[in-house]
């Protein structure tokens, strides 16, 4: 057993404390079965408790709703009057007396199954002067009269509880088990039991018990299947003991096939059956949706266990015969297997793209091969083969079919060689066939991924954005703008996605736009809208409970923390989707994910750490001796880190290298990336001499390199501009190292007041956007102010006066006087007049397009 601290509900304990402490002086805590209601009745009544009241506590129950004040049992004296009235009384006495001068408590739990004498003691003792009363009741079930008007006659406030929403879940578990629990387990977790307290509590518990909930590094995550157990079943089947058999084939129907169309359900069953079972809360149906479920999909499982094979082959048969033809491939199939049929192959061959599409791999190989061999079936596995990373298998399944392949068949060649980074055999395979216009897209595929990216982009020019390509041909989209990223044309390459990032692409390929949009946008300095894409696609990825878009969503809003300056919550992100990533990735992504981590650790300080994510990456990438990209982002992160451990002359040799390759690869804005870091580290002359043979082709790559140049030819007014351009698109961590070299170079030149306001402005983005020093910041000036001292120099520098700062912060005239004294000390400035200069700009937070 764990402890379960109260979290997630602090708005609801201050509204009850505040309805107890003021008028109405009682509160009932509703909400639906399992939300924890009793739970937070249960902190409070302890809280109050160890102040000294007097608590106490009754319950109601289902077995005693019959007999006269049974839950009050305990405050009654033996064999006294049985006189209702006279009873009611002498228990309200009794539980009124107050106990050292504090008013005592009574909580009563689950008031909708009172008596009627307990629920009119209730009554009294809300409107009652002098005692508190608190007590729970269920939004979802009848609650006698006496007791509704408890909060309609207004002596009880009514406080209502929800179900957790996923991200209190999150800082529930976090709090429970003492480390962040992964977003997959979280999202996994909410939608199974629809963020029930009690459903939680009850699978978390299993979930240790049975080791499948697990700590690693730091971050808990659940692996394998999750399974209803003894006393879930137990909470469902009391809802289960009113339902009639006819009920009963409803919701094994609905448990089968969840969520199933009002439509399906009309052909297959009585609506009327339905409707009842929706009124007494067993089904669910969003607002403006005709789509049914189960109150949880826990509640499937327990239907699914519990219910007798040959109902479930019954209902499976009857159901699969009541599906629209273009209903869900999956279910269909699945309703055939459980019916005892064997579904025809174009059902097998949907179905296997249905699984492949929500990331079920084993499942879509599976079903793909019990379709008997046909040029659609060698298609499909392929897709499966490649996916899986068996690149080979996925070639021998394409080249078997015999006649002139189609423009699906050549599409899946291509993607299939070229994923295996195979992009010479993809060529060979392109030159081997008949020339024709619409071989140019995957030439451009195969030459992007071979690093040849002037051929591919030359190849398309007559259709850049590739508005013609069919949804099979994605990947090459993919490629193209990777094409156009590399060699610096970034509006084109973000053109190119945006086009391209639709509902009708394949979902693989959907999270490949999303995740190039992303690394896009910040490559352009528009980090606002990379964050909105983040969060787009980890929302998705939660809502169809896809662990590889989550991670891959997640690692990349660890990346864009990293691009902020924010690298403690870089680390912390980039653990928890590594935590889901070890399992989930796609394709090469967890080799990405490292390296991101081991730059964000390094910038922390923790270099050790980084270092050990290094060694997994390349131990990763040994065992992918084919996949030479990976090479690349591996030694810019084997730099950085070497770098932020002192090795200087190390890194530069790692970079140097890197930076002669990118640039004859004609992978420009990797070169200028790597440029920019050794001009930072100490390098900036051999890192201009780079910059010289790079073509600038965007805004915000020509402000990385007017920092590497600048370093080369110190100028302080230079570097603030520098820094307010980094400020304006969020990078606030090379805003606040451009200040810090200006704050330098000032001090140098002897413009001490210009000097101090760049320090000044330097620390203040620093502690504004959480922005961590990296240890080749010069940091020559220092000047520290206390929150007060910038809040009141900030006003003051805007034009207020004593007084007028005085009346805003509720704080006397002489204690600004005094405020400002020591800022003016600290700063070397005479007065009002030169504070706003010294004090410098305010670092913006609008993004700002070049």
């Amino acid at each position: 057993m764990i402890h379960w601290p109260l979290r997630a509900r602090e708005r609801e304990y201050d509204a009850v404390l505040g309805a107890l402490t003021g008028p109405p002086g009682a509160a009932i805590v509703t909400g639906p079965a399992g939300c924890g209601r009793t739970h937070l009745l249960r902190q409070i009544a302890d809280d109050l408790g160890a102040r000294g009241h007097s608590v106490a506590r009754v319950f109601g129950s289902q077995a005693a709703a019959s007999i006269p004040f049974a839950p009050f049992a305990a405050y009654l004296p033996a064999g006294g009057d049985a006189d209702p009235t006279r009873l009611l009384l002498l228990l309200a006495e009794r539980l009124t007396r107050p106990v050292g001068g504090r008013p005592p408590v009574v909580v009563v739990d689950d008031v909708h199954l009172l008596d009627e004498g307990s629920a009119a003691l209730v009554h009294h003792l809300a409107a009652a002067d002098g005692p508190w009363l608190l007590g729970s009741a269920r939004s979802d079930t009848v609650v006698a009269a006496t007791v509704n008007r408890l909060w309609r006659d207004r002596h009880a406030r009514r406080v209502p509880v929800e179900p957790f929403t996923a991200e209190q879940l999150a800082t529930v578990l976090g709090a429970a088990l003492g480390a962040p629990v992964d977003a997959y387990t979280v999202s996994r977790l909410h939608r199974l039991t629809g963020g029930s307290a009690l459903l939680c509590r009850e699978l978390v518990e299993a979930g240790l018990a049975s080791g499948q909930l697990n700590e690693r590094a730091g971050v808990w995550q659940w692996t394998g299947a999750w399974r209803a157990t003894a006393s879930i079943a137990e909470i469902f089947s009391e809802r289960l003991a009113g339902c009639t058999a006819e009920e009963r084939d409803v919701l094994a129907m609905i448990a089968l096939g969840e969520p199933l169309a009002f439509d399906v359900l009309a052909r297959a069953t009585r609506l009327e059956v339905v409707e009842a079972l929706a009124d007494r809360g067993h089904l669910v149906t969003p607002p403006g949706s005709r789509l049914v479920t189960l109150s949880t999909p826990l509640y499937a499982e327990v239907l699914r266990t519990t219910t007798s094979a040959a109902t479930m082959r019954r209902v499976s048969r009857q159901l699969a015969e009541c599906l629209d033809a273009d209903g869900d491939p999956l279910l269909r199939v699945k309703l055939l297997d459980d019916a005892g049929d064997r579904p025809a192959d174009a059902d097998l061959l949907a179905a296997a793209v249905a699984a492949l599409e929500r990331g079920r791999w084993d499942d879509a190989e599976d079903l793909a091969r019990r379709a008997a061999p046909d040029p659609e079936r060698s298609r499909v596995l392929a897709r499966v083969l490649t996916r899986k990373g068996r690149h080979e298998d996925a070639a021998a399944e394409l080249l078997t079919p015999t006649g002139t392949p189609d423009e699906v068949d050549v599409a899946a060649v291509v993607a299939t060689y070229c994923r295996g980074m195979r992009s010479d055999l993809a060529l060979s395979y392109l030159d081997g066939l008949p020339a024709q216009p619409s071989l140019a897209v995957h030439r451009a595929y195969a030459l992007s991924s071979a690093a040849r990216y002037e051929e591919a982009i030359g190849v398309c020019a007559d259709d850049p954005l590739l508005r013609t390509v069919q949804p099979h041909q994605m990947w090459a989209v993919h490629m193209l703008a990777a094409a156009n990223y590399q060699t610096g044309r970034l509006d084109t390459a973000y053109a190119l996605l945006a086009e391209h990032d639709t509902d009708e692409v394949p979902t693989e390929a959907r999270v490949a736009m999303r995740f190039g949009r992303c690394g896009t946008l910040a490559a352009m300095g528009r980090l606002d809208e990379a964050d909105e894409v983040a969060a787009d696609l980890l929302a998705l990825g939660s809502e169809v409970l896809r662990p590889d878009m989550m991670c891959i969503a997640t690692s990349t809003r660890a990346a864009l923390a990293a691009e902020r300056g924010r690298w403690e919550t870089a680390a912390e992100e980039q653990r928890a989707a590594i935590a889901v990533g070890r399992l989930h990735a796609p394709g090469t992504s967890l080799h990405g994910m490292l390296c991101r981590l081991a730059l964000a650790e390094a910038a922390a300080g923790r270099t050790s750490a980084a270092f050990n994510a290094l060694a997994e990456a390349e131990a990763y990438r040994s065992e992918r001796p084919a996949y030479w990209v990976l090479v690349d982002e591996e030694e810019r992160s084997h730099g950085f880190v070497l770098a932020c451990a002192g090795r200087t002359t190390e890194a530069v040799a790692r970079l140097g290298a890197l930076a002669e390759r990118t640039i004859e690869q004609g992978a420009y804005q990797l070169a200028v990336e790597v440029a920019l870091l050794v001009a930072r580290i100490g390098q900036p002359t051999r890192a201009a001499r780079w910059l010289d043979r790079v073509p600038i082709r965007h805004a915000y790559t020509g402000v990385h390199a007017d920092f590497a140049r600048t370093l080369a030819a110190p100028e302080p007014d230079a570097f603030r501009a520098l820094a307010d351009a980094y400020a304006d698109r969020g990078a606030y961590g090379l805003a606040a190292e451009a200040a810090d070299h200006a704050a330098q170079g000032f001090a140098r030149a002897g413009r001490n007041r210009a000097a101090t306001a760049a320090a000044v402005w330097r620390t203040r983005v620093q502690d504004e956007h959480e922005v961590t020093p990296l240890p080749w910041w010069p940091s020559a000036i220092r000047v520290e102010l206390t929150a007060r001292e910038r809040e009141i120099a900030a006003l003051a520098a805007a034009g207020l006066s004593n007084q007028e700062i005085s009346d805003r912060l509720t704080v006397s005239a002489r204690t600004v006087e005094n405020h400002l004294y020591r800022v003016y000390a600290k700063l070397g400035v005479r007065g009002r007049a030169e504070l706003a200069e010294a004090l410098g700009a305010t670092p913006s937070r609008r993004p700002v397009r070049p």
